[in-house]
């Protein structure tokens, strides 16, 4: 079960590039070309959720109605798990899914970027997405 469950957050990520950061196709033939993408993509990656992370800590902005619909996903995996008789793995109980960021997180980022907004003018904007689903 658990290794089923790694292998999906991989396929999450994968899905998060391909549909969220709009990464369909590789710019480049060349397989130094397709590396330096999927280094940068990688990067992108990271970058969010370490913005993300940051954006928690340091101004308490959270999109609770999503991790709310992630912890019930791990407490009706654990049920399942339980009933056939298995163990959870402390892993799952554990685990904030770490491998996705929010459309609603990537949409704000993308449109404060473009418009020059200052942290201060985006900010706000940001917590009354989460606000509402």
């Amino acid at each position: 079960m658990e290794l089923y469950r790694r292998r999906w957050e991989i396929e999450k990520v994968f899905d998060d590039l391909k549909n969220k950061l709009g990464q369909k196709q590789s710019w480049s033939s060349h397989p130094n070309g397709k590396e330096a993408q999927g280094q940068l993509v990688a990067l992108t990656h990271n970058l969010l959720r370490l913005a993300e992370q940051a954006i928690e800590q340091d101004h308490g902005i959270m999109n609770e109605a999503e991790d709310e619909r992630r912890g019930r996903r791990r407490r009706q995996a654990a049920r399942k798990v339980r009933r056939s008789g298995g163990q959870v793995s402390s892993l799952l109980e554990r685990a904030l899914h770490a491998t996705q960021r929010s459309v609603k997180l990537i949409r704000w980022l993308r449109d404060a970027l473009r418009s020059g907004a200052t942290v201060s003018q985006a900010l706000p904007i940001l917590a009354a997405s989460y606000a509402s689903l």
